[in-house]
């Protein structure tokens, strides 16, 4: 089978400019990741773990199966104008505590309570996705005093 030079010069380009492209998005990702702040919380006796930034109202982030607050760096800029930024890793990810233990909706959805509870926070927007948009929900429909959306 013969290739076509055409066909792999195009190849070739679109690689080199793909590399260049996430080369330079990786650069602004990590001069962005440089402005974040690590903070640590104690609730429910788990150590989480949670980035932050911005200021105004609180927007939590719950993150997916298999992820962490990584899985929002992409997000975190545009938010944190508007938001105070709250990326956490939930409990058994991360740099979260990893307890033996009980992992059912009820007790995560208890655990992101007591967090926003513990952090004083008020009417924090909570934002979930995947599986943590299962907790962000449960957490809405049995702690609806603790929100705004």
């Amino acid at each position: 089978m013969r290739v076509n030079n055409v066909h792999l010069i195009l190849f070739l380009l679109s690689f080199i400019c793909g590399v260049l492209v996430s080369s330079k998005d990786t650069c602004l990702a990590k001069e962005s990741l440089a402005n974040l702040q690590h903070k640590y919380v104690q609730v429910s006796g788990i150590n989480f773990h949670y980035v932050t930034k911005g200021a105004g109202q609180p927007l939590i982030l719950l993150h997916g199966f298999p992820e962490t607050w990584y899985s929002w760096r992409e997000n975190i800029d545009s938010l944190a104008l508007y938001f105070q930024v709250i990326a956490l890793d939930l409990k058994g990810y991360g740099d979260t505590d990893k307890p033996t233990g009980d992992y059912s909706l009820p007790t995560l959805s208890r655990e992101i309570a007591d967090l926003i509870r513990t952090l004083k926070l008020e009417k924090p927007v909570l934002v979930g996705h995947d599986w943590g948009g299962f907790i962000a929900w449960d957490v809405a429909r049995n702690y609806p005093e603790l929100l705004d959306k």
